[in-house]
């Protein structure tokens, strides 16, 4: 084979590329760094031409306070920007949207706000097998202890969804309603033990639950590649 290959390593994600496109992307927390690089060859008669290499810089920190919202016009990055902090996963600023560029799944936190009561909003995107999430209260580690609220596909069918999370990925799900797509506007209004889902300004799902009383962070979701989303808004309520 030939080609240009590119390997990309922003904090934990690591996304290889050949000709420009994406071919294969990974979350790892195995080797934080730094460390040197440069090229391994394996076999004889392997060749390799035109290297070059790039720092990548993380975007300064930069919180966030409320009314705050963010339509993701920029230039395609592996940082989405300073307001946000990428935890697990692996996400990108691609097209003007942030993409999920791995199966499993990915966290995207607001910068600073940790309010008990929210209202989030975001156009979402998803395909077969893929989710797109609002979470809130979120005040565990990695994928744990929250509430999220988003679309899912589940075989050839939609749902919107809530659900919670109590830690250890011990997961219940509070409500579940069919839904003809998996695209649109998605808005999730945390405000005490009231949670509702939105879609396109229509309320499908709602339920009330007091076991995660807040305070919590803010933010994005996403499971499988290729997820997108776009015009994330955030107010504190």
């Amino acid at each position: 084979g030939s080609g240009v290959l590119e390997f990309d390593v922003a904090g934990s994600a690591l996304t290889l590329y050949l000709n420009g496109k994406k071919i294969a992307a990974a979350y790892s927390t195995a080797i934080p760094g730094p460390g040197a690089l440069g090229i391994r060859f394996v076999g004889p008669g392997v060749v390799a031409d035109n290297y070059t290499a790039a720092a990548l810089v993380p975007p300064v920190p930069a919180a966030v306070t409320s009314p705050f919202s963010d339509s993701f016009i920029r230039a395609n990055s592996n940082y989405v920007s300073g307001n946000w902090i990428q935890g697990i996963g692996n996400v990108a600023i691609s097209d003007d949207t942030v993409l999920s560029r791995i199966g499993g799944v990915s966290l995207v936190t607001l910068r600073r706000p940790t309010p008990t009561n929210s209202s989030t909003q975001a156009v979402v995107n998803i395909g077969d097998g893929e989710s797109a999430w609002l979470f809130a209260r979120h005040s565990g580690t990695a994928d744990n202890r929250m509430y999220i609220a988003g679309l899912v596909r589940d075989g050839d069918r939609y749902f919107g969804r809530i659900w919670r999370n109590t830690g250890c990925s011990h997961w219940t799900l509070l409500a579940s309603v069919a839904v003809p797509g998996g695209s649109g506007r998605i808005r999730f209004d945390c405000i005490g033990p009231s949670l509702s889902l939105f879609l396109n300004g229509t309320r499908i799902a709602a339920v009330r639950d007091y076991t995660i009383p807040g305070p919590g962070t803010v933010g994005l979701r996403l499971v499988g590649d290729g997820t997108t989303v776009d015009n994330y808004s955030y107010v504190r309520r």
